[in-house]
């Protein structure tokens, strides 16, 4: 800038971001009289009018510094697309971030999956619901910066040199998420992710309710119309699963992280399995609940199923 400072001024943000993305140019001259703003770019010039109020806007960075590693947008954007949306228990629209023990876990879930990213922090015991309109505000403004992270009681701030942005918590008890994660599987199947996936859009092509079986070397999916039905060949010799899934929830998981192998922990095809990526992220799966030969109308909920 060519100035040191110029008098605040309100104007609208979204106006003014229209403009901008208009300039041709690589400076821009501002004039400002008592209530227009005025943008030259060569032979461009916009006039946005200011507000009568100057907005005063102040983040203060209160009470405790979260350690959370450089890994939190990274965490976030693992498991927002689990959480829910709308939802009439309130605490599922946010993301949960529970401290205990010396570990700080990153849970979100819709109860028909719960997404959950671990992680070893020096912090006193806590837990805070942060809104997902919020988290995606988060990881929309602070992309892969390294962050600073204050709670208090009400509000989560995060802040770099630059940019700072404040939430308010949702208030409320987050559901027992312990209790949904199976502590152990009778069967684990791993499988190259990219391989998983192709099958898995190949197979929902028509229909996004989708039956998943591996057996004598081989994995099988299919539409429960039985429109499309894909077939590969597969290493172990000693797995037999068989379960009934919406195909978003396998495609979801794999999109959010970068290795290039998924890991299938099963017990039985009426309870919950598990997506896993390594061993500080999963995803636990509530499957479609077959009844007869009719599908059930919507997954259980996890909550119910544990």
């Amino acid at each position: 800038m060519t100035l040191d400072s110029i008098e605040a001024f309100s104007i609208d943000g979204k106006k003014l971001l229209t403009a901008l993305k208009a300039v041709k140019t690589e400076s821009i001259e501002l004039e400002r009289s008592s209530d227009i703003l005025q943008i030259k770019a060569g032979r461009s010039k916009f006039k946005i009018n200011l507000f009568d109020e100057v907005q005063e806007v102040e983040i203060s960075k209160k009470g405790k510094s979260l350690d959370i590693g450089d890994n939190l947008i990274e965490n976030f954007k693992k498991v927002i697309h689990s959480v829910g949306i709308n939802m009439p228990k309130y605490e599922v629209n946010g993301v949960l971030i529970e401290i205990k023990g010396g570990l700080l876990n990153t849970v979100g879930t819709d109860t028909t999956r719960l997404s959950l990213v671990t992680a070893k922090t020096s912090n006193d015991d806590m837990e805070i619901i942060v809104p997902k309109d919020a988290i995606s505000s988060i990881i929309r403004l602070f992309g892969h910066l390294d962050v600073t992270a204050f709670v208090d009681e009400t509000s989560l701030t995060i802040s770099t040199e630059i940019l700072d942005y404040s939430t308010k918590l949702i208030s409320g008890k987050f559901p027992a998420w312990q209790r949904i994660v199976p502590q152990s599987f009778t069967q684990k199947f791993t499988i190259n992710k990219d391989k998983f996936a192709t099958l898995v859009k190949e197979a929902s092509l028509f229909d996004s309710q989708i039956t998943v079986k591996i057996k004598d070397q081989k994995i099988l999916i299919k539409d429960f119309d039985g429109n499309t039905e894909v077939e590969d060949t597969v290493s172990d010799s000693n797995i037999d699963m068989n379960f009934h899934v919406n195909a978003k929830n396998i495609l979801d998981f794999i999109s959010s992280y970068s290795d290039d192998d998924i890991t299938i922990g099963f017990n039985h095809s009426n309870l919950p399995f598990v997506l896993i990526a390594d061993a500080s992220y999963k995803e636990i799966v509530m499957p479609i609940i077959i009844q007869g030969q009719q599908s059930a109308s919507k997954d259980t909920d996890l909550e119910k199923a544990a």
